[in-house]
């Protein structure tokens, strides 16, 4: 009898055991499969806006970006329009985002961004093999031709000449998609929160699902404002965004330990042609410190001042500009005294009309340097 209880509470045990390494291998592979899942939207979403807005090389680039339809119902509805020289020609933005669910796509997560992708295929046809239904982009690399592109459906003509003008150029098939998060991946039979793309295939918007688990799906967009090509802020509603909802301010930190030094060594950001001393973490604080220092100081009209040493490792005259990235100010005004020959250390005095994110430049003949800084005042 003894035995047998025994045997029982083995068994009982055991038996625990299992639906506990049961359970726990379920939770692992439910963890894996939503990593998976996060994988691989990210991968394909990074893949399609890498390419974002690529139309294919022209004989022109005078194009102008345009919002198209959400929804096209025609080709016309989609931005591209081409015009005779002088005249510019239009394309549709190649990233953009609405808040409003537009009519084409349905069963939309509450609160999570919608994002359109409009481009053109990466890879050419002949214009022999294109399809009746579908939307394709023909560019002119022909000095005669009269228009710079062609757009329409595969039933249209595509008489637009290859570079030598003795070829029909080929075709690119345009691509508009809009990601959106749905609340269901087969609606109507789960609640499975899925990655889905709404794509213009055959003259109509196909919906089609990507990837499911997918629980929320926000944007920030970079936003270039001084025309360099590297973003300056971020912000989540690019079309007008509030000074309170810039994301981050890309300050620039300090790269390199210093020596107590005037060469290049006692500066901590910069090349071998020009170098500064920036402020730790890319901030710049003005007023009292704790310890009873300042970084920078207060002036009446509430602009601030601070000095920055620079270095200068080819000769010529140190010039600094700066201009404020995420609001509207005027443009920072610096003092740069002679007297420190042409190369070398040259101090400066930086005058910040307002707070905020400011990118400063400083220029000596060909040379430049750039930086970014969040300038704040401490309170009391």
């Amino acid at each position: 009898m003894v035995a047998i209880t025994l045997g029982l509470f083995l068994i009982i045990g055991l038996i625990t055991l299992v639906v506990s390494n049961v359970t726990t291998r379920s939770e692992l592979d439910k963890s894996a499969r939503q990593i998976e899942s996060g994988r691989y939207a990210i991968q394909v979403l990074a893949e399609d806006l890498q390419n974002a807005g690529y139309f294919g090389i022209a004989a022109t680039t005078e194009y102008t970006g345009v919002t198209p339809a959400i929804c096209p119902a025609a080709v016309a509805d989609l931005g591209y329009v081409p015009k005779t020289s002088p005249g510019i020609s239009t394309v549709p933005f190649p990233v953009y985002a609405v808040t409003t669910a537009p009519s084409c796509i349905t069963d939309v997560m509450p609160n999570t961004a919608i994002l359109i992708v409009s481009r053109t295929s990466t890879q050419p046809i002949l214009v022999a093999a294109k399809v009746a239904t579908e939307t394709y982009m023909q560019l002119s690399n022909c000095a005669s031709d009269l228009m710079p592109f062609a757009v329409g459906a595969g039933s249209s003509s595509f008489p637009l000449l290859t570079k030598d003008c003795s070829g029909v150029s080929t075709l690119r098939k345009v691509v508009h998609r809009i990601y959106f998060l749905s609340t269901c991946n087969v609606c109507g039979s789960d609640t499975t929160p899925t990655l889905k793309v709404a794509e213009l295939v055959n003259g109509a918007m196909v919906t089609t699902a990507l990837s499911e688990g997918i629980e929320n799906l926000q944007y920030d967009y970079g936003i270039d404002m001084d025309g360099d090509g590297a973003p300056d802020c971020y912000t989540s509603n690019p079309t007008s965004p509030p000074a309170a909802e810039i994301a981050a301010c890309p300050v620039t930190v300090p790269t390199a330990k210093t020596v107590a030094t005037f060469g290049p060594k006692g500066f901590n950001y910069g090349t071998s042609k020009v170098r500064a001393q920036l402020w730790k973490g890319g901030q710049l604080r003005a007023g009292t410190l704790p310890d009873g220092g300042a970084m920078a100081t207060i002036n009446d009209d509430g602009s601030i001042d601070a000095k920055q040493g620079w270095w200068r490792g080819v000769p010529g005259t140190l010039r600094i500009s700066g201009r404020r990235l995420d609001g509207p100010a005027r443009p920072l005004r610096a003092h740069v005294p002679g007297g420190y020959g042409r190369t070398g250390f040259n101090p400066a005095g930086l005058t910040f009309p307002t707070t905020g994110c400011w990118k400063v430049t400083g220029k000596v003949g060909r040379a430049q340097l750039s930086y970014v800084v969040e300038v704040t005042k401490l309170q009391g």
